[in-house]
């Protein structure tokens, strides 16, 4: 008689009418396989997508202060166009003639930087004049104080103008811009040393 002895057949998984399929990690459903299969292509496709805009974002200028500074720029000439006109003073019509031709230079200088380095409708929405800076001088002169409210208004101007151009120093890896706001920064320095 034949004792049960284990079965050492090799080719037993052949013969075998039991023979168990191994589970994969997404279970027997082929449908269950391809859901995770996608899960698994979205999360690696957004994290590439991630990685790429870092990689090319990396080492590229930024202009978050430049449309700031231009704004102040086109704000400080205004006023000091309308006071170099309009004021009785020799000093403040010099202050105003002085600071905005300095500007001025600055604000041609940057704008034309910008138009080469910044995105196309960057200055599309940086008003070029400011109708709150026409009536606080008119109000000025309306109150015989044109001086005093020319000079409160362009130092209110300037103090913001001063704060963005060293805020922007770290903008750019560029020289030359770098260069250009450390230009904008002495001029300014200089007329508001006086």
């Amino acid at each position: 008689m034949q004792e049960n002895q284990p079965n050492n057949n090799q080719y037993d998984f052949i013969l075998n009418s039991e023979n168990k399929k191994k589970k994969t990690f997404g279970g027997d459903s082929t449908k269950k396989r391809i859901i995770l299969s996608v899960l698994i292509g979205g999360v690696f496709l957004v994290l590439a997508m991630i990685a790429l805009t870092i990689l090319r974002n990396a080492g590229k200028e930024k202009f978050n202060h430049d449309a700031k500074i231009v704004q102040l720029q086109n704000k400080i000439i205004q006023a000091s166009e309308t006071a170099s006109r309009t004021s009785d003073s020799l000093d403040t019509r010099t202050l105003a003639a002085t600071l905005s031709a300095s500007v001025i230079n600055d604000n041609a200088a940057l704008i034309s930087y910008l138009k080469k380095n910044a995105p196309n409708d960057f200055l599309k929405n940086v008003p070029t004049t400011d109708k709150d800076i026409d009536s606080k001088l008119k109000k000025a002169i309306s109150d015989n104080n044109f001086d005093n409210g020319y000079l409160e208004l362009v130092n209110s101007f300037v103090t913001d103008y001063m704060k963005e151009l060293r805020l922007s120093r770290g903008d750019s890896p560029s020289t030359t811009k770098l260069k250009l706001i450390n230009n904008s920064l002495n001029h300014i320095e200089v007329i508001e040393g006086r």
